[in-house]
């Protein structure tokens, strides 16, 4: 952990965020909405790539 919580400030969200995506069924949506959703988690993926690389 970065000093003065740093580190945990900063995943803390993403924890959040990510958990919450967990919960939100994605049946009420439609064909392509689910198809943006997932679109949007690879976008999501990609920089999280990134950043463990840093």
């Amino acid at each position: 952990m970065s000093s003065n919580g740093v580190g945990e400030s900063a995943t803390e969200p993403l924890h959040s965020a990510v958990a919450a995506l967990l919960e939100l069924p994605l049946t009420p949506l439609s064909d392509d909405e689910v198809v943006g959703v997932m679109r949007e988690v690879e976008r999501s993926v990609r920089v999280l790539t990134a950043v463990r690389h840093r």
